[in-house]
């Protein structure tokens, strides 16, 4: 059967999905993974068991991994290629991996537990706890019961007001306010990632006259220059909730705490646990004639007040819909019309701000099902590309392959096992299109040279890895990909009905044994025997093609 056209009211011919590539792009989007021969059979049979698959994968924990993922690139909290604090005191014997995991995660992992448990997507501004590790425990000093499990809610003890994610120390440190900025940029990434509404994207001319090295002088044209209150009128009420926050705290006032201060006098803030907020420091906005802490007009006093506050906006819930709609279809934050993301943010509003059932929205909708625009016509094609993370989590599912290496000590400190796939310091990250949080803060959703070498040298590692497991496994229904044959079979027939069970299960192509695809893929394995003489190898030549197939880069 050909492609299914349809034409718009707008003229241009829409081709549809079928609904194996349907369920294909779905299962991609949310999970990660490749659908199974079994799901496949399921909407073959009856096409509408695609929404019971669907229902099924949102409670799935690698729909909690998508989400984390989609956070960790709003947030860009994933940055690895920044200094890491010092392995120091209570955490001399943490590597360096170990602090940036806890430092990076525990934001995700409360964006991610309101998700999977159900909650109101409005409590990851609101919530009055947070996530912990051993390591965190340490290195902010809150509670942890070392007999639980590895990840356990907790609380911040410093009298800090809760807030959700807008509490999390790391996020703060990830996000400096240095010199006279005072959290003007943090109050403005609140604004940008919760709301859409970046006041940098605002269209105000401002003047010079203002010495920038004076902070009084700062302080005094934000509140009385017109062009300058354009912005800071909003921005500046905004920015005062966040003084109880330090500006920053680096590695080297670290190492500096221990190695020449002893962690005596005010050095010992900078040791662990570390004291990142103080009650003490709310109200030093006051010193400087800054405006006090308000949203919007709206008067405000603590920091709980401003997660509320986010999370009652009507912005927060249309920007939601807008994140989750750009993220699963790979297409620019601004880029859904009103048209597109009003139904979306209503029923999000309605459902008690329910996020499986926003995500459930989107891929079921017939803007999900769309394959391209015919030739011709305005537009182009829809197919989306594997990010890092889903083309990891895809090869490890098929071959049970995770691309790691140990990198040992240096000045940055010592790692263990590190995840190429996920890793900017030391791996691929932003080369396979993913972003390092610094200098790469957009994905790239389009072929490039790099992703194509990476992903070719991802499938040649993961091909080697696979075939010997499998051939080490006596029971082959245990097998992750080569369960028809030995390591000594030749016989062409079953070598064929190994080949048609791969191409079923690695590109979601049923073919027959003795079709015309298979007659390629059965050249090659019997030009990689003849050649070596090894039918491993050969499996492993025939696996790293399929594992590197253009289709494993695109659904």
């Amino acid at each position: 059967m050909g492609p299914v056209f349809e034409t718009t009211p707008a003229g241009a011919r829409v081709e549809r999905l079928s609904e194996a590539d349907r369920l294909l792009r779905i299962s991609m989007a949310l999970r990660g993974v490749r659908p199974s021969l079994e799901e496949y059979a399921q909407v073959d049979d009856d096409p509408a068991a695609l929404e019971g698959l669907v229902d099924a994968w949102l409670d799935d924990p690698r729909f909690g991994e998508t989400i984390k993922d989609m956070y960790a690139e709003a947030l860009l909290i994933r940055a690895d290629t920044e200094p890491i604090l010092m392995s120091e005191g209570p955490l001399a014997d943490a590597s360096a991996d170990e602090i940036f995991e806890a430092m990076s995660e525990s934001s995700l992992r409360l964006i991610e537990d309101v998700v999977m448990t159900d909650q109101s997507f409005q409590t990851i501004l609101t919530a009055d706890w947070m996530w912990a590790n051993d390591v965190l425990a340490d290195l902010y000093g809150v509670p942890y019961d070392a007999e639980g499990e590895p990840w356990q809610e907790s609380v911040y003890d410093d009298a800090r007001p809760m807030a959700g994610v807008l509490s999390d120390n790391g996020l703060w440190m990830r996000y400096p306010s240095n010199g006279s900025n005072f959290h003007r940029g943090r109050a403005n990434f609140v604004a940008a990632t919760f709301l859409c509404d970046d006041f940098n994207e605002r269209e105000i001319v401002v003047e010079g006259g203002v010495d920038l090295s004076d902070d009084q002088a700062v302080a005094e044209a934000v509140t009385t220059l017109e062009n300058c209150v354009g912005c800071h009128q909003a921005l500046e009420p905004l920015s005062t909730f966040f003084w109880g926050f330090r500006q920053d705290t680096l590695r080297t006032a670290v190492y500096r705490a221990y190695r020449v201060f002893d962690c005596e006098g005010e050095a010992g803030d900078y040791c662990y646990p570390l004291a990142f907020y103080k009650s003490e420091f709310e109200d030093d906005w006051a010193a400087y004639g800054l405006n006090p802490p308000a949203y919007y007009g709206i008067p405000g006093d603590t920091f709980s007040d401003l997660g509320q506050f986010v999370a009652d906006d009507p912005r927060f819930a249309e920007c939601t819909a807008r994140r989750f709609r750009s993220y699963l279809h790979q297409e620019e934050l601004a880029a859904p019309s009103v048209a597109d993301i009003a139904p979306l943010q209503s029923d999000f509003i309605a459902s008690g701000y329910d996020a499986k059932g926003l995500a459930r929205q989107i891929v079921l909708s017939d803007a999900f099902a769309i394959a391209g625009i015919e030739a011709g016509s305005a537009g182009g094609s829809s197919m989306r590309s594997l990010r890092p993370e889903q083309l990891a989590r895809t090869v490890e599912d098929l071959t049970g392959f995770r691309l790691r290496t140990n990198p040992g000590c240096s000045f940055d400190g010592c790692f263990h096992d590190v995840d190429l796939t996920t890793s900017d310091r030391f791996g691929f990250r932003a080369m396979a299109g993913g972003v390092d949080g610094l200098q790469v803060t957009r994905p790239t959703h389009t072929p490039t040279p790099t992703k194509v070498l990476y992903q070719r040298y991802l499938a040649a590692e993961a091909a080697a890895y696979v075939v010997e497991a499998d051939f080490a496994q006596g029971d082959a229904t245990a097998r992750k990909l080569l369960v028809m044959v030995e390591a000594d079979t030749v016989a062409e027939a079953k070598v064929r009905s190994q080949l048609a069970h791969l191409h079923a299960r690695i590109l979601g192509e049923f073919v027959t044994d003795y079709g015309p695809i298979v007659d390629l893929t059965y050249g090659l394995y019997t030009d990689a025997l003849g050649r070596s003489g090894s039918s491993r190898h050969a499996w492993e030549v025939v696996l790293t093609a399929l594992l590197q197939d253009p289709r494993m880069m695109f659904y």
